[in-house]
């Protein structure tokens, strides 16, 4: 169901979801995502995903795409949202 929560790295393309935890709670990894403008609640979408190393190429709106390590992904946990 809609509420239940997913790892980033499962994520079909182009899905908007929206950010509902974080699995890493470590000072560095906050920082990281402060960084990238990740924090609970936003919504964003998975635009590629590299095979190479599993990066993710993440667009967040108003702010242009950027890739993400498959580590960092792996600590983030979405729900999928509604369409704006």
């Amino acid at each position: 169901h809609s509420s239940s929560q997913v790892c980033m790295t499962k994520i079909p393309l182009n899905s908007l979801v929206e950010v509902s935890s974080v699995g890493n709670q470590s000072t560095d990894m906050l920082e990281l995502l402060r960084h990238r403008n990740i924090l609970i609640g936003t919504k964003l979408e998975i635009k590629r995903k590299f095979g190479f190393d599993n990066s993710l190429e993440v667009k967040i709106r108003n702010v242009p795409s950027f890739t993400i390590s498959e580590q960092l992904a792996q600590n983030i946990f979405v729900k999928y949202a509604r369409k704006a």
